[in-house]
């Protein structure tokens, strides 16, 4: 938005001079009869008159005096007789020499009739007369501008519903819903630089930046065009180093009602807010992780940032307006820095002129000039912090000696018409027999050199940085090597590096095998097992070995368990049966006896009888023997070998097991596992209570590294956090 042109007041000097001889031969200045003029009451019951240029587009605001005074000039009437008017109406002391003076500053706005200012407007020449400082042309650059005018006559029709009284309410009502729900989700919308500003978003962020800021210079425009107003530019600009796209609403200042003019000003950052509003609800209703989710979440960021950004004060954008007009005064930034350089020539000793500044005013214009002079150096310090470090880190002495050059290509002429005012004759003649005066500007020179050249600024350096732990402990698979290596870094004040290696393939112990015994993300203490490095024919031996040992041990339970009572059962039949067939076979050989001493049989029976009887004998022995040996407990004798046989396995499992033990791989530090199974590394032990950043720094900072300084480091992956550590 184009600013509205500083207010001028009676006794102000005029840049062009008319012929004044012209005056005394009875040609008196004329007013323009096509100027217009708006009536606005004030607040404190006085009146402002604004007049208003339509070929020029130039403004001039003036109280009652100055417009009674105004409309004097018409062509017939001399300074003498104007001054008497005055002195009638308002009991004002005025002479004609001021009533010509204030002549002349018409003048210098062609207000007057004749062909000097018919000239001046129609050539153009009134354009860029004005000079700015060359802050002032570094912070707000002009791209380039159109006249929208009849674009925006056009539009207005189709939208005009937009400004009833009903749809400015519904739209109040989504604005509230939209920071009620954005409230209530305000830990979503977090976010930081390195997010937001994405390879993969920037073009998206671009886009809807663009359309968000024509939207919002549109909606001035089309309020402005609603209440009367005509919108002459539109354009692009650099503000503060950053693309804008403006529109000069300087015609609303001719609206006689305020709230005509609030609503120009509120336009934009309204319509901004309901966009806001309407980017929060989609985000909600649409679900995570979708292309239009991150599309909503993306435009409410950005609304809300371009939101803030708009409301500082600081710059003129819709907040310095906005403040302008509750303070009630327009132009508050170059009124405010003109009180400002009225104060410094006053404390030099020269005269000025008096000023009718009230102290409300006087106070707005102390504060604003601090925070907005801050602001600014703020701003121009950090680019040319920026721009030095860009030319000195890539080109060194060469890129020192090119920001010297240029600062100075920027400086010379501040610096030069500074020097002049203060060693001007005016200034030194003013400063004669005033030593209050000399101290305080001597004072002021001593704390200006203390702080460019006495304290020490902090020195900046940047690029791609390093970022390593301050320990770090790996064991790696090279490929295609039959070996594991363990290297150790330890950083910090003195380094050290140590690698071992440990074969995997040998005579002995055939091939070993590296086995991990965490995970990734496991805290580990110094001396915790990181791996196991077994071979596998250890672990077939070992397994074999505990497999005998079960089996003794299932004999020695064997042995001791009691008998089973159905195994003594059939046992003691066994015996029965053998009994009987004993005692009927001894039965048979004593009738066989007898019947052979009756020779009543052959010698031959007997003997069979008796053979037969020796076997049943025989037989009977050995199921007692069976059955006595199943009832007896086991003997002392094959538990001792069982036992013996025992003793031996597990030796020879605790040997293997030994073996197994002995190739494990130990962390030598504290830390975290932070990788494991990565192309050719197996496990990595990082140490993140600290961390080492190495940072490159030029020869121009050599100078300025020393051990244990203090060092704070910001890193684009944490825009918001700010970290500390020592050289």
């Amino acid at each position: 938005m184009a600013p509205f042109p500083r207010e001028k007041r009676l006794g102000e000097e005029g840049k062009n001079d008319i012929d004044y001889g012209m005056a005394e031969q009875g040609m008196w200045p004329k007013l323009r009869q096509d100027l217009v003029v708006s009536e606005q009451p004030q607040s404190d019951g006085t009146t402002v008159y604004i007049l208003k240029d339509p070929i020029t587009f130039r403004y001039f605001r003036v109280r009652e005096v100055e417009y009674f005074l105004v409309r004097q000039f018409d062509g017939a009437t001399d300074y003498d007789t104007i001054a008497s008017r005055v002195k009638e109406k308002f009991a004002v002391d005025i002479a004609s020499d001021d009533i010509r003076q204030f002549a002349q500053h018409l003048d210098s706005f062609y207000f007057f009739e004749g062909g000097k200012a018919e000239y001046e407007v129609s050539s153009g020449r009134y354009i860029g007369r004005r000079k700015k400082s060359i802050f002032s042309r570094i912070l707000f650059i002009k791209l380039s501008a159109f006249n929208p005018d009849r674009m925006l006559k056009r539009l207005l029709p189709p939208v005009r519903f937009l400004f009833s009284p009903w749809m400015v309410a519904a739209m109040i009502a989504v604005v509230i819903g939209g920071f009620a729900l954005y409230s209530a989700n305000v830990e979503s919308f977090r976010f930081n630089l390195s997010e937001i500003f994405s390879l993969g978003s920037i073009i998206l962020i671009m886009i809807s930046l663009g359309a968000l800021i024509l939207i919002h210079e549109m909606a001035h425009a089309l309020t402005c065009t609603y209440h009367g107003g005509q919108v002459r530019e539109m354009g692009f600009l650099l503000l503060y180093f950053q693309p804008c796209f403006y529109s000069n609403l300087s015609d609303s200042w001719m609206f006689e009602r305020k709230s005509a003019r609030l609503a120009v000003l509120w336009a934009g950052l309204f319509l901004q807010m309901v966009l806001f509003a309407l980017a929060v609800a989609g985000w909600r209703v649409t679900v995570v992780g979708m292309t239009i989710n991150t599309l909503f979440w993306l435009i409410a960021n950005v609304c809300l940032v371009t939101l803030l950004f708009n409301l500082n004060p600081l710059i003129k954008l819709d907040g310095y307006y906005l403040l302008s007009e509750i303070v009630n005064i327009p132009n508050l930034r170059s009124r405010a820095f003109a009180y400002l350089g009225g104060r410094i020539r006053r404390m030099t000793g020269l005269e000025i002129e008096a000023s009718d500044v009230t102290g409300r005013e006087r106070r707005i214009y102390w504060i604003y000039t601090l925070l907005a002079g801050l602001y600014s150096l703020f701003l121009i310090g950090y680019f040319a912090v920026l721009v030095y470090r860009v030319l000195v880190e890539r080109y060194e002495g060469f890129g020192f000696v090119l920001f010297l050059a240029l600062a100075a290509l920027i400086l010379v002429k501040p610096i030069g018409r500074t020097t002049r005012f203060l060693f001007s004759r005016e200034v030194v003649s003013a400063m004669v027999g005033k030593p209050r005066n000399w101290i305080a500007l001597i004072l002021i020179l001593a704390a200006i050199i203390i702080v460019f050249f006495l304290i020490p600024f902090p020195r900046n350096v940047g690029g791609d940085v390093i970022v390593r732990p301050l320990a770090e402990y790996s064991m790696a698979l090279p490929s295609g090597e039959a070996r594991l290596e363990l290297n150790l870094r330890e950083g910090g004040r003195v380094h050290r590096f140590n690698s071992e290696h440990i074969q995997l393939s040998t005579g002995d112990l055939a091939v070993l095998q590296v086995t991990p015994l965490v995970r990734e993300g496991d805290t580990v203490q110094k001396g915790d097992t990181l791996a196991a490095i077994v071979s596998n024919q250890v672990s077939s031996n070992l397994g074999a070995a505990r497999a005998e040992l079960d089996r003794l041990y299932g004999e020695v339970a064997l042995a001791q368990s009691p008998p089973k009572p159905e195994e003594v059962a059939t046992a003691q039949a066994s015996v029965n049966a053998a009994q009987s067939s004993v005692d009927q076979l001894k039965k048979d050989i004593e009738r066989n006896q007898s019947l052979f001493d009756k020779k009543l049989i052959a010698k031959q029976v007997l003997e069979q009888s008796q053979s037969d009887y020796d076997i049943a004998v025989s037989r009977l022995k050995e199921a007692k023997a069976r059955l006595q040996l199943l009832k007896a407990p086991p003997k002392k004798e094959e538990l001792a070998i069982l036992q013996s046989k025992i003793a031996t396995q597990e030796a020879n499992i605790e040997y293997l097991t030994t073996q197994q033990a002995a190739q494990v791989v130990t962390s030598p530090i504290d830390g975290e596992v932070v990788l494991l199974y990565r192309n050719n590394l197996l496990i990595k032990v990082a140490s993140l209570a600290l961390v080492e950043v190495a940072v490159p720094v030029s020869d121009a900072y050599l100078e300025y590294v020393t051990d244990e300084a203090s060092v704070r480091m910001k890193v684009r992956t944490y825009p918001d956090e700010m970290f500390k550590g020592v050289v």
